[in-house]
């Protein structure tokens, strides 16, 4: 379907006249007003508008009885008095709007008149209401046959009153009148007629209501009891409503006198008329100002004015207890709040320190701000440490601590240092410790560690020809180092022994090595020699095992090892050289008896990069390119244990070496990463 020609146009809202008939007021035997209620009207200019009426036919119209507003017409109500009427007669009544020739009517109303014999009344509006009072007013219509012998108002909080209800009598001798009236209850709807009487008998005029206004509700502050340090218990009573139950109702408070509801208020249930409340939160030794109040829609009522002061606490009581360590950096400490003082605990928690009696001025957590049970985790202890705690708990009153308790940090962990500020390919050729430094020999040179400041310092290079296999040991402040093979021609040996001087940052050389030329021997320093062995000449594996004195600068052959010996670790423990070869053989050499014996095996997966750690009577080893477990060796159990795992990444020919009872291990090919351990 195709549609053509289409176009919009704006549509005019056409207004239509409507009217409505409200109510018929003000009936005597011969008048009556009626109330018409103009809804809407047209833009006509001719309309005129009225009200029809009739005591023959029930549905009214303008060709009835009808009367004309002569006033100008417009939307809203407007008064019609009709006139020439027949008393004691029933009347039908509509309004109408003749709209050009268009008639509209209301409603139709059915309204009587009175007697002729009967006086006639009106009720008007009831004026100047308040929540007890009211002024009624009324206008004699028509006094009947006879003089009035008496008029006034009734009234009831039913409709239709009577004299048999409340009344009210006028003496006033004119037709308009109107009386006061007290004593009502406030937000109460309340119906009212005037009446009027003669000889010949008592009649009503039209009803009318009214509602009285609201009243201020009344409260009373009654007492203040059981006076804490942070509460006080308050009760109240609301005396009146008002006439409608309130919005709110409670008690307001402050530290001045005359609190309001913009003071701190508590609101209790609207519904009782005895009230209390527990305020709390208050603050000790404060003098505080009460008051109940009462609102609704009036306004706010208070009570009378009352005060009282908060009492002083106590410290409160606490225990330290729950000590639980989990490693060498952390613990989990509690505390126990058996009773606050009698006020708010504001702060708990637990403080600490290497020295006894810890205070808030030492290191300290804070948790929570209650009583009762709680605990904490600390995870900055430091390893190897005695440490004393005490819970303390804080209120108003101050600050008391739990009793002490003496901890002492446990070791057997691992923590990540700053990483070798070195990239690429790391080639670890040998590692010692002297004093409080770690020397590393790798492709980029000699250099010093410093763990302290996890700084770095090149020194002066190994003059030999070697780049590969050495070996070392440390007697004092000074190293050794010798013997190895060149990288690049693996048949290429040598023999050359060095010693390195911490202060001068120099090397010397030292009689050569007694076994000859070889590579991949070990070595360790026991009672101010060195010993060195095993490795690989170019006739294959070596067993000898020599002895060097520093002082004599001598080489002197010992007994043989064992088994052959390539790239394992030797080292000193409880003054006496020990031997991990890379099949977990574990060898001892008694340095005063020069005999080697044969220990329980590593019980870990060996290999030619061990990592070695040398304790007083015990070592740690640690195979780091082939799994992560490190196990300890007790020299006189003759025993080995398994002790926390390596959680940094495998590592392939790291560096290790001991400062200060403290393993660190490191630089395993291309990680730079640096660990250290404290056993």
């Amino acid at each position: 379907m195709i549609l053509n020609n289409l176009s919009c146009k704006k549509l005019d809202i056409v207004r239509k006249s409507k009217i409505d008939t409200k109510e018929v007021l003000y009936i005597t035997p011969i008048s009556a007003s009626a109330i018409v209620n103009i809804i809407d009207l047209s833009e006509n200019e001719d309309i005129e508008f009225g009200v029809c009426y009739s005591y023959e036919n029930d549905i009214p119209s303008i060709n009835d009885l009808i009367t004309k507003q002569t006033s100008e017409i417009k939307i809203g109500e407007s008064t019609i008095d009709i006139q020439k009427l027949k008393p004691l007669s029933t009347y039908y009544i509509r309004s109408f709007i003749k709209d050009g020739e268009e008639i509209i009517y209301g409603k139709i109303l059915q309204f009587q008149t009175s007697d002729l014999e009967l006086p006639a009344i009106a009720t008007y509006d009831a004026t100047s209401i308040t929540d007890s009072s009211v002024i009624l007013n009324a206008k004699l219509l028509y006094t009947g046959y006879d003089s009035i012998l008496e008029k006034g108002f009734c009234w009831s909080l039913s409709t239709k009153p009577t004299i048999l209800n409340s009344l009210i009598l006028n003496t006033e001798n004119t037709d308009e009148f109107s009386n006061p009236l007290n004593s009502l209850l406030p937000n109460t709807t309340y119906y009212v007629r005037a009446f009027a009487k003669n000889s010949k008998g008592r009649s009503y005029g039209n009803e009318i209501s009214f509602k009285t206004m609201v009243r201020l509700a009344v409260v009373i502050t009654d007492s203040v009891s059981n006076i804490l340090c942070e509460s006080a218990f308050c009760s109240g009573k609301l005396e009146s409503d008002g006439g409608e139950q309130p919005a709110q109702l409670g008690f307001v408070y402050s530290l001045s006198p005359l609190p309001t509801i913009s003071s701190q208020k508590i609101n209790v249930n609207t519904t009782l008329k005895e009230f209390s409340a527990n305020i709390t939160g208050l603050t000790p030794t404060k003098k505080y100002y009460i008051r109940a109040f009462v609102k609704n829609s009036r306004g706010i009522a208070y009570g009378d004015e009352l005060s009282f002061t908060t009492q002083l606490p106590n410290l409160p009581i606490i225990t330290t207890d729950s000590i639980l360590l989990h490693d060498c950096h952390s613990a989990k400490i509690g505390g126990f709040i058996s009773h606050d003082g009698g006020a708010f605990v504001n702060s708990r928690g637990v403080c600490w320190s290497t020295n006894p009696d810890p205070t808030l001025s030492d290191d300290k957590v804070a948790i929570g701000n209650s009583f009762g049970q709680f605990s904490i985790d600390i995870n900055s202890l430091k390893p190897y440490t005695t440490y004393y705690f005490r819970a303390f708990a804080t209120n108003y009153a101050g600050t008391v601590y739990g009793n002490e308790i003496r901890i002492q940090t446990l070791g057997d962990c691992w923590e990540r240092k700053q990483d070798a500020p070195f990239t690429g390919y790391i080639n670890v050729s040998f590692s010692f410790a002297v004093g409080d430094y770690g020397y590393v020999l790798f492709d980029d040179g000699f250099w010093r560690y410093d763990p302290q400041n996890e700084s770095w310092l090149k020194l002066a290079n190994l003059p030999c020809y070697a780049d590969g296999g050495y070996t070392s040991f440390v007697i004092g402040n000074k190293a050794y180092v010798g013997t190895g093979f060149e990288n690049g021609f693996p048949t290429r040996y040598h023999q050359d022994f060095w010693v390195y001087d911490i202060d001068s940052n120099s090397w010397k050389k030292l009689a050569d090595y007694g076994g000859g030329k070889l590579g991949g021997a070990f070595g360790f320093a026991v009672n101010g020699k060195g010993y060195v062995g095993g490795g690989k000449t170019t006739s294959g594996y070596s067993k000898e095992f020599w002895e060097y004195d520093p002082n004599q600068n001598k080489w002197t052959k010992k007994a043989n090892l064992m088994q052959n010996s390539y790239y394992e670790k030797g080292l000193e423990s409880a003054n006496n050289g020990m031997l991990i070869s890379n099949v977990a053989d574990l060898f001892i050499y008694n340095v005063n008896s020069n005999y080697w014996s044969q220990k329980k095996d590593y019980p870990g997966e060996t290999g030619f990069r061990a990592v070695v750690f040398s304790l007083k009577d015990s070592i740690i080893v640690g195979v780091l390119d082939r799994n992560k477990d490190i196990y300890k060796y007790k020299t006189l159990l003759d025993k080995w244990t398994q002790l926390t795992a390596f959680p940094g990444n495998f590592m392939d020919y790291p560096f290790c070496f001991m400062i200060n009872q403290k393993g660190y291990v490191g630089m395993g090919r291309y990680r730079p990463e640096i660990w250290e351990y404290l056993p």
